[in-house]
């Protein structure tokens, strides 16, 4: 049997250039979140592609030795910006706010396997350990 292709159009509110620095990207996509997020709604930053596309790069920056600028403040990734970001918007809004909790999550999900970033021990392989965690709770 054969199959049909039914075109299917996309609608997109920024296309970016290869070119875009992670600093613009920011600016453009992470920093409205963390308003919003401020203001009391829910906000979800991801890095969706296909394997090699700079996801990545995008949320962590370059790797420490990479000689690329690995580990400079200026390359930073998404990641950084915005847990600093959401510091800076706390401290430009003042000390009239109420109290503020920060909770942040930080997960990879890899060949649909779950891997939290943020949550392993020094020492600890950490897809490993995030591994032996995800299949422990979900027993």
């Amino acid at each position: 049997s054969a199959s049909t292709f039914t075109p299917q159009t996309y609608q997109f509110d920024r296309l970016l250039p290869p070119s875009t620095s992670n600093a613009t990207l920011y600016r453009i996509s992470a920093l409205p979140q963390i308003r919003s997020a401020l203001e009391g709604y829910n906000a979800t930053l991801l890095t969706y592609g296909q394997t090699g596309a700079g996801k990545t790069y995008t949320t962590f920056g370059p790797p420490a030795g990479s000689g690329g600028g690995g580990g400079s403040y200026k390359e930073r990734g998404l990641c950084a910006r915005a847990v600093a970001g959401v510091f800076d918007e706390l401290k430009v809004r003042g000390s009239g706010l109420p109290a503020v909790e920060v909770r942040v999550s930080c997960i990879e999900i890899y060949n649909e396997s779950l891997f939290d970033l943020l949550g392993f021990s020094a020492g600890e392989d950490q897809r490993e350990a995030d591994s032996n965690r995800y299949n422990k709770t979900n027993e």
